[in-house]
């Protein structure tokens, strides 16, 4: 059997920073004790109870814990209904930069602006919305890109990450993507019946 030789200087060093950058994830998770309260649902709407019941906090709770861990500072903004949003901004965008993100944003969208409960058609995202959302306007990212972003799944550090804090992600936000960039509501009653 031959001797083992020591990997390259290039692959030790992309695996050691591969490494680091999973161990400062996974430790500032952990340091992120508690979150704000983030928004609640329309007053008196139901539309969203069924990833309430399913989750146990609605989905604006759910997206401001994930850019959490990224970004312990993160708030999720109560937003005019029709207003502007936010967007992937924080320096530290793989907690944001991803598919999934954005559409637990959308949930959080349609559980704030849900003015006629049951009845409300919902707010969809045209196309280029989700393209448009990785683009950063604010400080101290200033028009930054975060990239191409991961759609249909996570890097493995933040998913173990997300896994130390108990954030719930169920099965069915890693199925939501529309290539375009587009988000659209009408799934909802399959994504309810794939969740109970």
């Amino acid at each position: 059997m031959p001797p083992m030789s020591a990997p390259g200087p290039e692959r030790m060093s992309r695996r050691m920073v591969t490494l680091l950058a999973a161990y400062l994830l996974v430790v500032q998770s952990t340091l992120v004790s508690a979150s704000a309260s983030a928004p609640a649902c329309y007053a008196g709407s139901g539309t969203l109870q069924w990833y309430i019941d399913a989750v146990g906090e609605n989905p604006c709770m759910t997206y401001q814990r994930l850019r959490q861990t990224c970004n312990s500072n993160y708030t999720t903004p109560t937003w005019t209904i029709n207003g502007n949003t936010d967007q992937c901004d924080d320096p530290l965008s793989t907690c944001c930069c991803n598919s999934i993100a954005w559409s637990l944003r959308m949930l959080c969208i349609n559980c704030e602006w849900d003015e006629n409960g049951a009845g409300d058609i919902g707010h969809s995202a045209t196309a280029g919305a989700y393209y448009q959302y990785r683009w950063s306007s604010g400080v101290p990212n200033s028009g930054m890109y975060c990239g191409d972003g991961y759609n249909q799944t996570l890097p493995q550090s933040l998913q173990l990450a997300i896994c130390n804090k108990g954030i719930g992600l169920s099965d069915f936000l890693y199925s939501i993507f529309w290539p375009d960039g587009s988000w659209y509501v009408y799934p909802a009653g399959l994504w309810r019946a794939s969740i109970l």
